[in-house]
């Protein structure tokens, strides 16, 4: 059923004035939920549920309650018994709250779905983070299809859903003909920071996050090499670990120019990485979006990134960053040269990143947008 446009100009003139009760559920992407619900709760009651050790992962910590903002958080159960403990006891939470609505960021965990379920007489909005999978996921593996299938009962009972670009938002609708008209489109908001104080280190480039092959590391390892051969001063920096790691790592290790972590990167760890970087950079042969990009604008670092998904809303072109096509290794030099020999660029372009995040795309812009979402879902549910 596909919203009117009454309804659509209805939801939007009255999302931001009214208070309401919401539940944010986020069982990953813990930041991304805090960030969300600490702008939240200047307008409405929040309750956000988390995983324990994701947060302590993402944040470094447990976070506190503060006005406005009430916090569960949960120990990962890792037996049956504890999957249903989990699920009564967030279920009482969520009851004694009296939300008017339930939100939940999109993750293929048995707990979420059956919160979902639980809890279907709430309208439900969903945080889709990655409307279609990446490439080089192995789609028939037993994982992948039980992961396929809990996602698709995910959006199949929302009511209305929230993406980080256009492009996505598209994507989802199309894949989704029942959402046509009911997902909002909100900027991802800057992750990490604050502002990085230190001097970035000239020709330390970045490649940062969970290596997995539709990150392009090849293509990072390619360029690097090629301009230390040219005589450039270059540090490729290799910060995270993951499977697409193996097949480069014979020639990054023991070469001047890579410092390679591969080791899980702690919290308290990102500014120093952050901070002496040059340029962050991105050679993603697909992708959706990038939490690394968010990082960039947390810290004010300027970005080299492909062209994929809606990561070109987050990094614009001469703007905060250089963008390229993907499977480019000779553009990829290109643009990391044209960082090392105009020293002023990449400062200018760090600079309007954290502009960009603290405005267009702020987490009191997600905010606003995502009220706006709630909106729609209630719009929906009272049809």
């Amino acid at each position: 059923m596909l919203l009117r446009m009454e309804d659509v100009m209805l939801a939007s003139s009255t999302s931001l004035s009214q208070r309401r009760r919401v539940v944010l559920v986020a069982l990953h992407f813990s930041e991304y939920a805090y960030l969300c619900a600490q702008e939240l709760r200047l307008k409405h009651e929040v309750l956000l549920i988390l995983d324990s050790a994701a947060a302590i992962g993402e944040l470094g910590r447990l976070p506190a309650a503060t006005s406005g903002l009430s916090i569960k958080c949960i120990d990962r159960a890792q037996t049956l018994p504890g999957l249903w403990k989990n699920l009564r006891e967030i279920s009482d939470f969520i009851q004694a709250f009296k939300p008017d609505l339930i939100h939940f960021q999109e993750v293929a965990t048995p707990l979420g779905v059956l919160l979902a379920m639980r809890h279907r007489r709430l309208p439900m909005v969903l945080t889709v983070h990655d409307p279609r999978p990446h490439s080089g996921d192995d789609h028939y593996s037993l994982s992948q299809i039980r992961q396929r299938s809990t996602l698709a009962l995910f959006r199949r009972l929302c009511d209305a859903a929230i993406t980080h670009g256009e492009l996505l938002r598209e994507q989802l609708e199309a894949d989704n003909p029942r959402l046509r008209g009911r997902v909002s489109s909100v900027p991802h908001g800057p992750l990490g920071g604050p502002l990085a104080t230190q001097p970035s280190e000239p020709g330390n480039f970045l490649f940062f996050g969970r290596v997995h092959r539709y990150k392009g590391l090849g293509y990072f390892v390619d360029a690097i090499e090629q301009l230390h051969a040219a005589g450039h001063k270059v540090k490729g920096v290799i910060a995270g670990r993951g499977p697409d790691l193996e097949p480069y790592r014979a020639r990054i290790q023991g070469h001047p120019a890579f410092d390679l972590h591969d080791r899980f990167i702690r919290d308290d760890e990102l500014p120093g990485f952050f901070g002496r970087a040059h340029a962050v950079v991105l050679p993603y042969t697909d992708g959706t979006q990038s939490g690394v990009a968010a990082m960039a604008l947390g810290y004010g670092r300027a970005v080299v990134s492909t062209r994929v998904g809606s990561v070109q809303e987050m990094v614009r072109d001469g703007d905060n960053g250089i963008l390229l096509p993907p499977c480019d290794a000779k553009a990829l030099t290109e643009a990391l040269r044209r960082i090392v020999t105009e020293p002023a660029l990449a400062h200018a372009m760090g600079e309007r990143s954290y502009a960009l995040g603290q405005g267009e795309l702020s987490w009191a812009r997600n905010a606003e947008i995502s009220a706006q979402a709630y909106a729609k879902a209630l719009v929906f549910r009272a049809r």
